[in-house]
């Protein structure tokens, strides 16, 4: 019997014919560094993809087609608070999504300027919009007394820009 020297303090002893374990050992520890080598060790998640550009005139013609869109589910759904309940909080998901886009325009101060200036061609359409989204929110606030509180949740979220 031989054995085994760890340290200067611990000797364990070494079964004779234990050699052919011992070699299986080492083969099945080499394939494990092997294999996990060859998978790249550990797993790192892919890099998050890089935001899509930022297209000042889309990006200007989007925040007024929201608000367009915000006047006429007002109209369209004054009387039926329940639908304008769920249509205004799809479109208000909306708002919000492009509301995220302005925020990354304005922290470039030159894609900022390009914005204000797309935006400054819609101000004679946008005119008198928030007024008449203001007035049929109010007719449908009057009409919807009992979703009252969530109409108001859902007013609440509409993105100020």
């Amino acid at each position: 019997m031989t054995a085994l020297a760890f340290s200067a303090r611990w000797e364990v002893p070494r079964a004779a014919g234990n050699d052919e374990m011992e070699g299986v050992t080492r083969r099945a520890a080499a394939c494990a560094v092997v294999c996990a080598i060859a998978c790249g060790g550990k797993q790192r998640p892919p890099p998050a993809p890089k935001p899509e550009p930022i297209d000042p005139a889309k990006l200007a013609a989007q925040l007024h087609g929201d608000l367009v869109m915000l006047r006429d589910i007002a109209r369209r759904q004054k009387a039926d608070c329940a639908a304008l309940v769920t249509e205004l909080r799809a479109h208000v998901a909306v708002m919000r999504a492009h509301k995220d886009v302005v925020d990354r325009a304005t922290a470039d101060a030159e894609l900022a300027v390009r914005l204000r200036a797309e935006l400054d061609g819609y101000g004679e359409s946008t005119r008198g919009l928030a007024g008449e989204i203001g007035t049929d929110l109010a007719a449908a606030w009057q009409a919807c007394a009992v979703k009252q509180e969530e109409l108001r949740a859902v007013i609440d979220q509409i993105p100020e820009m």
